[in-house]
């Protein structure tokens, strides 16, 4: 293999909105620290990211990531290998504040 460049795996850039920190404080310690952990995942791979089906105002191109009983809205850019996040909720309580 002389003269090739061996690129590395590169994973997805996972950035936080101020709106994702400030929910995620909201959160018990121990929930938040199950999500940041499941979040950290995604840098290796995204296939468990879902289009959501309806697309508010404002919000166009936003997923959703399930956690158990929680859901990150985010953003994913896969010509930049970027992941925005959004929100983190419960289920029941996130869709109502969209």
């Amino acid at each position: 293999m002389t003269g090739e460049l061996l690129k590395p795996n590169m994973g997805y850039k996972i950035i936080s909105t101020k709106t994702f920190e400030k929910t995620l404080r909201k959160l018990d310690r121990a929930v938040a620290k199950r999500v940041l952990a499941k979040i950290d995942k995604l840098k290796n791979g995204v296939e468990e990211i879902i289009r959501l089906h309806f697309i508010p105002k404002g919000l166009e191109g936003l997923c959703k990531y399930k956690i158990g009983e929680w859901r990150v809205f985010l953003w994913l850019n896969e010509n930049k290998k970027e992941i925005i996040l959004y929100r983190i909720g419960h289920r029941k309580e996130i869709y109502k504040n969209l």
